[in-house]
């Protein structure tokens, strides 16, 4: 089994792009909140669906995309000012309680409108490109393009424009930022609607080449989560690199083993590492 070939090298860093998108998004609203949201996973899964709606309803792929982002940006507000804003002075286990009932709620939502069985989306690009001598599915090739992309235009806010400034801002020391007249409810708010919508989109992009079932987000849920831990919230960066190690790893070892092995395998690299580096790989402190 050629293990580094050019297609495993490339379903690598395809599902590392993906994973780092979902992810970032959790680190914005566990970076600004520091709630456990439990739904994250299932913003992935309303991202799909809706993709799957439109497109039924002959929307173009790309358009029906952009819609979903939106269109779970806005359920994630709703979260927001439905559930989470009168938890943030509960502490962590509140706010993973509750995200957690929202979680198990849109599933069964999700499965009594659409039923349990899995679904697709017909891929929007049917062609092949081929890359140093090996076909490889161009819509892999531009699902990658796009995610680097978000992934580029979410730091350059971050750290470029005012809207950033004022998420660092409340991330670092909310006690200061509102003293400095922040609104941190309203950067509560809006981080809530952006993390949501990145995991939307992510959900968008996967509907294509993904089984969509009501507990697809389950799987992004974890590995967010564990992004998070093994990674650190210091940065956006962190987030990427948590990615890299928990996509790439369960990648590699997928090639060996079967999906329950290599989980166990990558938990346990989770638990040796926040043993030696609880504050996470990448964090300079």
């Amino acid at each position: 089994m050629d293990v580094f070939g050019i297609e495993n090298v490339l379903n690598i860093i395809t599902s590392i792009s993906i994973l780092a998108v979902v992810a970032v998004g959790l680190y914005i609203i566990f970076g600004l909140m520091q709630v456990i949201n439990m739904a994250h996973g299932d913003m992935v899964m309303l991202g799909a669906y809706v993709t799957l709606v439109l497109t039924q309803a002959e929307f173009n792929f790309w358009i029906a995309a952009l819609l979903a982002a939106l269109i779970v940006g806005l359920i994630g507000g709703l979260i927001e000012r439905g559930v989470v804003q009168f938890l943030y002075k509960s502490g962590n286990l509140s706010t993973m309680l509750a995200t957690w009932g929202v979680s198990i709620m849109l599933q069964q939502i999700v499965k009594l409108i659409f039923g349990p069985q899995g679904q697709f989306v017909d891929v929007p690009i049917m062609s092949m490109t081929n890359i140093f001598g090996v076909d490889y599915p161009t819509y892999r090739l531009v699902l990658l393009m796009i995610c680097i992309a978000i992934l580029a235009t979410v730091f350059f806010l971050l750290k470029k424009t005012r809207i950033g400034l004022l998420v660092r801002a409340t991330m670092d020391n909310t006690t200061m930022a509102e003293a400095m007249g922040i609104s941190t409810k309203q950067v509560y708010f809006f981080g809530f609607i952006g993390g949501s919508a990145l995991a939307g989109f992510a959900g968008a992009l996967l509907s294509p080449i993904a089984n969509i079932s009501p507990l697809m987000g389950l799987d992004y849920v974890t590995k967010s989560f564990l992004v998070v831990v093994i990674g650190g919230v210091e940065s956006m960066l962190s987030a990427v690199g948590g990615s890299a190690i928990i996509a790439g790893i369960q990648n590699l070892l997928n090639n060996f083993m079967d999906a329950t092995q290599s989980w166990i395998i990558i938990l346990v690299i989770v638990i040796i590492t926040t043993w030696i580096r609880p504050q996470g790989v990448f964090s300079k402190r």
